[in-house]
């Protein structure tokens, strides 16, 4: 009995560091399937309908999505982020070459908002060095991450491709893989499909919420 006990912990201690090995192995590929199952889930729904349209297709359907979710989401974020990085390091150049005065801008502010920062404690002088510095910091800050993004564009590139191939086999067979997580994972099948459902329903949710909020923050900033 003692022996059988003692067997059984070693065969815990084996299986827990077996775990922390293989989690360690694929924390590179964590958030490439992370993102690949949520992007899944947003854009069921049209791999649904092009589905229906290539009457039950799904290899074709599955496809379309993918090269929509490319031309609608990355290929937008990527033109935005380089345009940004390029207008960062040029503001970053112009505020260090004295080409853009902050200073005098500051003094040419409105009365109204010069009385408010008086009223807030804030000397209208020192405004025009705050925004400075505090303008300066973000470009050098964007800048920098844009260089390190260019240092590291190999492993994004690998990341985001690994990305886009799961992206591919979750929309086309999403349903039988939920069918095997039915299976394997023992909280039953009422108990699951309730939580992928909350799930699906946060994710969308929240995706919601994000691009209102930058869309109204945009059009404020604007």
């Amino acid at each position: 009995m003692e022996q059988r006990r003692i067997e059984r912990a070693w065969f815990f201690i084996f299986l827990a560091a077996v775990t922390l090995a293989f989690l360690w192995l694929t924390l590179d590929f964590i958030e490439p399937v992370f993102w690949a199952a949520v992007l899944a889930i947003i854009f069921n729904p049209l791999e649904r309908q092009l589905e229906e349209l290539l009457k039950g297709r799904k290899t074709q359907s599955a496809l379309i999505t993918t090269i929509v979710i490319v031309l609608v989401v990355f290929l937008p974020l990527v033109l935005v982020g380089v345009a940004v990085s390029q207008e960062a390091f040029n503001l970053y150049n112009r505020i260090q070459t004295g080409n853009v005065n902050l200073q005098d801008i500051a003094t040419r502010l409105d009365p109204v908002i010069r009385d408010l920062a008086a009223r807030m404690g804030i000397d209208p002088a020192t405004i025009g060095p705050r925004i400075s510095e505090s303008v300066g910091a973000a470009a050098q800050l964007i800048a920098t991450r844009a260089v390190v993004v260019g240092q590291n564009l190999l492993s994004v590139v690998a990341q985001t491709a690994l990305m886009l191939y799961l992206l591919f086999f979750f929309l086309r067979d999403g349903d039988r893989l939920l069918a095997t997580l039915n299976y394997a994972i023992p909280m039953g099948n009422g108990r699951q499909q309730t939580l992928f459902r909350r799930f699906a329903a946060v994710t969308r949710a929240t995706l919601k919420g994000s691009l209102l909020v930058g869309l109204v923050e945009g059009r404020l900033g604007g």
